[in-house]
């Protein structure tokens, strides 16, 4: 019965913003997934602080398998029950940010508790400056490794240097450098890979 009223209040909430999800998602079962198995109110929260169009895109990265109870974007979106602030003030601005298909691959691949921290100590718009000019398969590789606390600590400073849109595109220069040396000579792994 809770979860009946809650849905019924996610309707009354947003039926606009809701129709828009489910008519742009690649799919219906997955729009369908995605409002069955997040909680009513971060859906809510998701939908007024970042777009349904945003969110049906990120949608499409996922299989319908993905999209289940236990799967990574329902767990990260798990993480977000009771959090309004950390949801409208942080993750909205990030998935309005960053592209889909970047936002996927981090979820996918980081775990939730990682991803939030860094969120929360570095804001959406600082981690959406260090994932747009630094190589994502390299920060993917430090935000998992083991110089995990390092690289929380690390990233305020680096969102900061690439205000200077030089210094970005140096940096993105050398970091792609870097995951290829990483990805062609494992052994070289930094980061406990």
């Amino acid at each position: 019965d809770d979860r009946v009223s809650a849905m019924l209040a996610l309707v009354n909430h947003a039926p606009d913003k809701l129709l828009d999800l489910v008519t742009n998602c690649p799919g219906p079962e997955k729009a369908a997934a995605f409002v069955n198995f997040v909680e009513p109110e971060v859906v809510i929260w998701l939908l007024d602080s970042a777009s349904p169009l945003r969110l049906a895109q990120l949608l499409g990265y996922f299989e319908v398998a993905e999209l289940q109870s236990d799967g990574p974007l329902i767990c990260f979106l798990g993480h977000l029950v009771g959090e309004r602030r950390l949801t409208k003030s942080i993750v909205g601005p990030f998935l309005l940010l960053v592209k889909p298909a970047v936002v996927a691959q981090l979820v996918q691949e980081v775990t939730a508790e990682q991803l939030l921290k860094v969120l929360s100590n570095v804001g959406p718009h600082g981690v959406a400056r260090i994932l747009e000019n630094t190589n994502v398969d390299l920060i993917i590789r430090m935000w998992t490794g083991s110089l995990e606390s390092l690289v929380i600590f690390g990233a305020a400073p680096l969102s900061a240097i690439q205000k200077d849109c030089r210094a970005a595109a140096t940096i993105k220069q050398v970091t792609d450098i870097i995951q290829r040396c990483l990805s062609s000579f494992p052994q070289l792994a930094l980061c406990g890979s």
